[in-house]
C-alpha cells in the first residue's frame, strides 16, 4: 500500500473496523517509515485528531441546542431524568417520582417536558417532601 492510499484509508474510515484497521495500519507504517515519512504520517495522524475534535465540538453545540427551546434552556446540572432523580435522593423506584407528580408532590413549574426527546420528562433536581 502506498503512502498516499494510507492516508486516504486513514481519513475516509467511518466504521469501528474500518477505524482500527486504518489505526493499526498506520501504526506500522509510522513504526517502519523512514524519519521524513515518519515526521508526514505524524502529521496525517494530527490533522485527523484536529478534525475528530472540531466535530465533537460541533456535535457538542448542536446537543446544547436541542435542549435550549424559545421557551426555556435547561441547565442539565438542575434537571435531570426521573430515572437520575431517583438514584440522586436514594428513592427505591422510578415509579415513586411518577406518583408524586400524579399526586402533585412535584410542581409542574419543576417538570419538564422535551418534545424534541420524544416527551421525555424531567424534574428539577430538588429534594421533595
Amino acid at each position: 500500500m502506498t503512502k498516499q492510499e494510507l492516508i486516504t484509508k486513514y481519513f475516509n474510515a467511518q466504521t469501528e473496523e474500518e477505524v482500527q484497521t486504518s489505526i493499526e495500519l498506520m501504526n506500522e507504517a509510522i513504526r517502519n517509515a523512514t524519519p521524513e515519512d515518519k515526521e508526514t504520517l505524524k502529521a496525517v495522524v494530527y490533522a485527523k485528531n484536529d478534525m475528530l475534535i472540531k466535530e465533537s465540538k460541533d456535535l457538542l453545540s448542536q446537543i446544547d441546542s436541542v435542549l435550549a427551546t424559545p421557551d426555556y434552556t435547561i441547565n442539565l446540572n438542575e434537571w435531570v431524568t426521573m430515572k437520575e432523580y431517583s438514584k440522586r435522593f436514594n428513592l427505591s423506584t422510578t415509579n415513586v417520582v411518577t406518583n408524586w407528580i400524579k399526586r402533585g408532590i412535584i410542581p409542574q413549574e419543576n417538570i419538564r417536558t422535551v418534545p424534541m426527546l420524544n416527551g421525555l420528562k424531567l424534574i428539577k433536581a430538588v429534594k421533595y417532601l
